[in-house]
Formats: structure tokens, C-alpha cells, sequence
């Protein structure tokens, strides 16, 4: 089972990190979404992060990508626990229109939902 405690505080890290990321592309809130499935399983912990945005720098998906998670690995260097834990799904507003969150199959929740409206301040 998922300690509470433990978890809010890497959770509330990450969308640190993600506003963060988000201030430097010049992003505006209505510009990114931030969701995340935690995956308690028998022998792992997996945090999949999933973030939506209007646009992403880079000229390929795996460009785009590798900024945002270097970025994000950047930050959180120093917890190694955190980064392996760490999956992250990155998709336009358009791709999502598109394609659905089909990319991970359990359902994602706002990062609010586990982290408490104080974060968001």
C-alpha cells in the first residue's frame, strides 16, 4: 500500500518541477496539465506522470520528451528512489483530442487530487 505521506511530498516535488519547466517555456496555466497514476504493485512503486501541454520544445517526440524528463531528472538527481519510480508520458492537447490517454491503461487524476489545492497557490 502506498504510504500517504511519503508519496504527497514527491508528488507535490514533481509538480514543483513541472511548474518550474512550465515558467521557463513560458507556459501558462491553461497552457499544461499535469496527471498521474500511482501503480502500488507487489514489488514496485511506479509514479506514471503524464503531462499535457499545448506544445512541447524540440523537433521530435523523442526530443521533446528526453528535454522534459532531463529537466525533470535535473531536479531530482539527488533521489535516486524518486527516479526510478519515475514514467513519463508526454502528449499535445491535439494528440490527446486525437488519441485519448490510451498510453497508460489505468485512469489518470489530476496531480490535485493527490496533492491538495494548497499546491496549487
Amino acid at each position: 500500500m502506498v504510504e500517504q505521506g511519503p508519496m504527497k511530498r514527491a508528488l507535490r516535488r514533481l509538480d514543483q518541477i513541472v511548474r518550474e519547466l512550465a515558467t521557463e517555456n513560458g507556459w501558462q496555466p491553461e497552457d499544461y496539465k499535469l496527471f498521474v497514476w500511482v501503480n502500488d504493485g507487489q514489488y514496485t512503486l511506479t509514479i506514471h506522470l503524464f503531462l499535457e501541454a499545448k506544445w512541447f520544445p524540440g523537433a521530435t517526440y523523442f526530443e521533446q520528451w528526453d528535454r522534459v524528463l532531463s529537466y525533470i531528472e535535473a531536479k531530482i538527481k539527488d533521489d535516486r528512489q524518486l527516479r526510478s519510480m519515475l514514467h513519463l508520458v508526454i502528449q499535445t492537447f491535439e494528440q490527446t483530442a486525437k488519441t485519448g490517454t490510451g498510453v497508460i491503461a489505468e485512469p489518470l487524476v489530476p496531480i490535485e487530487e493527490w496533492i491538495g489545492p494548497t499546491a496549487l497557490a
